[in-house]
């Protein structure tokens, strides 16, 4: 029987597809956890593999996921548990969102460490997986806080800005995203594996017509190598030994800009 397995990645959220032939009768699951030393408290998705269903699946034309074909195959009572350094850590599933959270504030993800994941499904699949953070990240420029004249124009206003960073010891390139300060969610982003990046900043005059100063918050990611194969490489399994998906980690810096007109 032919399948298409769906892999979610974060958090953010990466969607890719890939056709696999499997047992009808054999369980598979897709399980996202990146770890990342921004987030307070760390984020675990567990899904059932999903036969192709027409109508049920994607919207072709976006590529989103209809969110009651999501329902269906979440797994929602799994144990699971992360290890670092003898230390144990539990999720625990959040009935509103679909996803597991880290249950304490406590876990915190530190560079070049090794974490395992540990899942058991109630069917009686083990789910194991190993991830090895990359190492500190510190961003040169701009400073916290930098203010930036954005340049005039017709319809929309815009600024380039640099951004360098120091490398990180062991990983396999750097995400940069940017989304509005108070929002912990990842808005656009941009892969790259040099340590300097010069991204333009567009607002459409409209949108600012009554602001006199915009923020928006810029995360530096080194990413481990389970993260990179997964969402830049596309492979289906990256971090663990019998699930789809990917556990992998990363090491993140930010900033706060400052835009006027």
């Amino acid at each position: 029987m032919r399948f298409k397995i769906i892999i979610f990645t974060i958090a953010f959220v990466f969607v890719s597809c890939v056709n696999l032939s499997m047992e009808p009768e054999r369980q598979m699951y897709n399980v996202i956890c990146v770890l990342s030393n921004l987030d307070k408290h760390q984020r675990l998705y567990i899904f059932k593999t999903a036969p192709l269903e027409e109508g049920t699946l994607l919207d072709e034309k976006n590529q989103l996921i209809k969110r009651y074909f999501i329902e269906r195959y979440v797994v929602k009572d799994a144990g699971a548990e992360l290890i670092n350094l003898g230390n144990r850590f539990i999720f625990k599933y959040g009935i509103y969102d679909s996803l597991y959270y880290s249950e304490t504030s406590e876990l915190k993800i530190l560079p070049n460490q090794e974490y395992k994941l540990s899942i058991n499904i109630p069917d009686g699949t083990q789910i194991t997986g190993v991830t090895k953070t990359p190492g500190k990240i510190e961003i040169v420029q701009p400073s916290n806080s930098e203010i930036f004249r954005l340049n005039p124009g017709n319809i929309r206003r815009h600024v380039d800005v640099v951004f360098s960073w120091r490398s990180s010891n062991g990983a396999y390139g750097y995400m940069v995203t940017t989304s509005p300060p108070e929002i912990n969610i990842v808005g656009r982003y941009h892969f790259v594996q040099d340590t300097i990046v010069k991204l333009r900043f567009e607002f459409w005059e409209g949108d600012i017509n009554n602001i006199d100063t915009l923020k928006l918050a810029v995360k530096i990611y080194a990413i481990d190598a389970n993260f990179y194969y997964h969402a830049i490489k596309g492979i289906d399994r990256a971090g663990f030994s019998n699930a789809y998906g990917v556990f992998g980690s990363m090491i993140g810096d930010s900033v706060t800009l400052k835009f006027i007109k």
